[in-house]
């Protein structure tokens, strides 16, 4: 337990309008998709010159099974109103 106010990456958070999703201890799916986010990553980032051009292939150019096909920045599009 906390015994002071917030944490600099608390007020972050607050500042971002982000929220926070804790996963539960223990609870390995929990993490599922982020594993698999850093295996994807450990396996492919050898063959880009930098984290930030592995990156953009992930999130523009690859295509994901789940999506028909489709890539994470399209989808994400797509699903704006």
């Amino acid at each position: 337990m906390k015994r002071k106010g917030l944490t600099e990456f608390e007020v972050f958070l607050l500042r971002n309008h982000i929220r926070q999703i804790l996963g539960r201890v223990s609870h390995p799916q929990t993490n599922g998709k982020v594993e698999k986010l850093f295996d994807e990553f450990e396996r492919k980032v050898k063959f880009f010159n930098s984290v930030e051009e592995w990156v953009n292939w992930y999130n523009v150019t690859r295509p994901h099974g789940a999506l028909s096909l489709s890539t994470l920045c399209r989808a994400y599009y797509a699903s704006m109103p």
